[in-house]
Parts: C-alpha cells; sequence; structure tokens
C-alpha cells in the first residue's frame, strides 16, 4: 500500500501552471509555477488560470486560497492516477514504485489535471464573461475531452490519451515486477496495492 503523503512530497512541483501574462490574473506562488517534467496545464488552450479563477464558486476568493485550490487541483490528480495504476492487488508497499516512476507518470497525472481543471469551470456555478465564453465553446470543450469520431476526421480526446497511458505504465510496472521477481532488489517484494 502506498502512503498518499509521502507520493505528494515525492510529486510536489512535477507539473505547474505558466503565469498568465494579464497581470489582474499574475497570481501564481512559486509552488505552482514550478514543473520538473516541463509541463504545463495551461500549455492546454483550453486551460487557462483566468477561467479557473473566474469560474471559482466563491468570487471573492483571495489569492492565497486560489493557490491552494490549484495545487489540490493537481495533488487531487496525482492520487488519481497512482490510484489508477496502483488497483487494490495486495497489500504491500508500493511507494518505491511509485516514486521511481514518476517521470513516467508525468504525462497521466497532466492530462488528468486538464481534465479536472475543464470540468471545473463546466460545472461552475458562476457567470462570468470568461465562464460565459467557456460555455459558447463547451463543444469544443468535449471534444478536447472525448475526442470525435464523424466520418474522415477522428481525434484522441484526453480521457482516451490518459487511459492508454495508464495502461501502458501499468504493463510497464508488471513487466519489471516479473522480471525482478525472486531478485534481492527492493522491487522483488513488492505487491502493487491501491489505497
Amino acid at each position: 500500500m502506498y502512503v498518499i503523503a509521502n507520493i505528494l512530497l515525492h510529486y510536489e512541483g512535477l507539473i505547474g501552471y505558466r503565469q498568465p501574462f494579464n497581470p489582474k490574473y499574475a497570481i501564481l506562488d512559486v509552488k505552482n509555477l514550478k514543473s520538473t517534467s516541463g509541463l504545463y496545464i495551461t500549455d492546454n488552450p483550453y486551460v487557462k488560470v483566468e477561467y479557473l479563477k473566474d469560474s471559482q464558486d466563491f468570487a471573492k476568493i483571495r489569492d492565497a486560497d486560489f493557490n491552494i485550490y490549484l495545487k489540490r487541483l493537481i495533488d487531487s490528480s496525482i492520487i488519481d492516477v497512482v490510484s489508477q495504476i496502483f488497483d487494490n492487488k495486495g497489500n504491500s508497499d508500493c511507494t518505491k514504485i511509485v516514486e521511481d516512476n514518476k517521470d513516467k507518470l508525468a504525462r497521466s497525472i497532466y492530462l488528468t489535471a486538464i481534465i479536472r481543471a475543464i470540468n471545473e469551470y463546466i460545472s461552475s456555478l458562476r457567470s462570468t464573461s470568461n465562464e460565459q465564453r467557456a460555455n459558447s465553446i463547451l463543444r469544443l470543450l468535449f471534444i478536447e475531452l472525448n475526442g470525435i469520431s464523424e466520418g474522415e476526421v477522428r481525434t484522441k480526446g484526453l480521457k482516451a490519451q490518459l487511459l492508454g497511458e495508464i495502461s501502458s505504465i501499468k504493463k510497464e510496472i508488471e513487466s519489471v515486477q516479473a522480471e525482478l521477481k525472486g531478485d534481492d532488489s527492493p522491487y522483488s517484494s513488492i505487491t502493487v496495492s491501491g489505497l
């Protein structure tokens, strides 16, 4: 079983956000700007700090609280990806596997965070100009999330990309475990498990 607090600490700064050029929204703290993987959630054209801030249910959210919200969005994505990969198949410690494979998990965490961000402002209770703009491109957001298959046009949505990444990581970890079984390595006695 993995320890969530240890994993969140080990993965801190793996993905981040880019500071917006708009000075009104240039409010991100150093922790949210850090990305050791080079992956930034806001590089997706449908995920903007402006949209996320303006779609907060509490209109007067302070910048510090908004930064906490952004960090929680990434933390939730990390937990979600790790729990999808290590899905309750035993009771031994798999934290070492998770820690040693953070670069492999980075893209999955990145995709999960984008999906969460888009879902956040789709489900917002507020109605601001940015939130209304997000609603006007709702069809594009659903295509971004789910892909499209109309005639000759086929695009793979973020959700399908994420499932592919998760499947690939699971296969790779299972392969490594099979190779190391019986070995004296730190992985030899590890059985993958979830929460």
